[in-house]
């Protein structure tokens, strides 16, 4: 956002009298005839924070999101293979959001520390419901 300002000291003699160097009065009296004031600058840097903010507040859903969906599809199916899980969760959650295979292994390594889900004994691929 710019705001041009036209000069007045031409007009208006009180502005010529200037304290410091750097003063309003100083910059208006100079020889060009508009003064162009970027006011941007204070609001870019809030809206960069804020944007962080809630992007951190995005990707904490997300990973609830991802979990509960792991929970579904493993309450139905009661047994899967990890590979067939992780498709899975990616088409229902495709409706939603794109996921990330990481994001997706992350939340099924929480669900077996939390004991949501357990792995067959024998049988490390297969993944097993616990209700």
């Amino acid at each position: 956002m710019w705001f041009r300002i036209k000069r007045t000291a031409d007009t208006d003699p009180s502005v010529r009298k200037t304290t410091s160097p750097r003063s309003l009065s100083t910059i208006l009296t100079t020889r060009d005839s508009e003064i162009r004031v970027n006011l941007d600058l204070p609001i870019k840097a809030v809206v960069k924070a804020e944007s962080a903010a809630a992007l951190n507040t995005i990707q904490e859903h997300r990973k609830y999101v991802i979990q509960a969906a792991i929970v579904r599809l493993m309450k139905a199916r009661k047994q899967m293979t990890y590979q067939q899980l992780v498709q899975e969760s990616i088409t229902q959650l495709s409706q939603r959001f794109t996921p990330q295979v990481p994001d997706i292994k992350k939340a099924i390594d929480t669900l077996l520390e939390k004991e949501y889900i357990e792995r067959v004994d024998g049988q490390r691929d297969l993944l097993k419901y616990v209700a």
